[in-house]
């Protein structure tokens, strides 16, 4: 019998949770009013043609999103330390953030977003509507699940796992350093996939130095 075994993991930290439906509901319907005002995002990185601003932000998402934005960041610090500041030797002791910017994407028919970063701390995203036709489908020609979401980093090499690909399910939520290229993949059915995006820029605190191994 052999020794226990762990693989230790390096890379971006990526994490998967989930939102409330009340939140769900919320983004859905304020999502409808942008649309309604025509708040167009005025850049898009696909061939997603309906994409709207959310407005006034601190007033009602940045409380709702709290306790997600808190576990990433807490996790990240527990987990990396200094890292998080690769050119310092302090662990940092507090945080705050701001939401940068929040969009929604309907996403249709032979519809998809390119592989592409952001410029900020992170980014998200929050799936509000996934039809069940899309489940249905069979593999893109690629092999891709149709309409499946792509999160990598750094160059495929053997014995390595540089990118995260899945079908989301309402309610899920991802948080990504927003230097990771991601994207999503057309589908086909005669639907419409509905999702929110956004960045968080963080502004980190340090109050006492560590000695740190290298």
């Amino acid at each position: 019998m052999t020794a226990p075994i762990d693989f230790l993991i390096s890379g971006p930290l990526i994490m998967k949770t989930a939102v409330s439906m009340d939140l769900v509901n919320i983004l859905l319907k304020n999502g409808k009013e942008s649309a309604k005002s025509n708040l167009k995002n005025d850049w898009s990185l696909g061939d997603i043609k309906k994409e709207f601003k959310y407005k006034d932000l601190e007033s009602w998402f940045t409380p709702l999103i709290q306790p997600q934005i808190s576990d990433y960041l807490s996790s990240a610090i527990e987990k990396q330390g200094a890292e998080i500041n690769p050119n310092g030797t302090k662990l940092p002791t507090s945080f705050t953030w701001s939401i940068d910017d929040l969009w929604i994407n309907y996403q249709e028919k032979n519809e998809y977003n390119l592989p592409h970063i952001h410029n900020s701390s992170l980014s998200f995203v929050i799936w509000l509507q996934i039809p069940e036709e899309l489940k249905k489908e069979s593999l893109l020609p690629s092999g891709a699940t149709p309409g499946s979401f792509v999160v990598r980093y750094g160059e495929f090499q053997p014995f390595s796992k540089n990118l995260n690909s899945f079908l989301p399910e309402v309610a899920d939520m991802i948080i990504f350093p927003s230097y990771c290229e991601h994207y999503v993949q057309h589908f086909k059915s005669d639907i419409t996939r509905i999702s929110a995006a956004g960045n968080v820029s963080i502004q980190l605190g340090y109050d006492e130095e560590i000695n740190k191994e290298k």
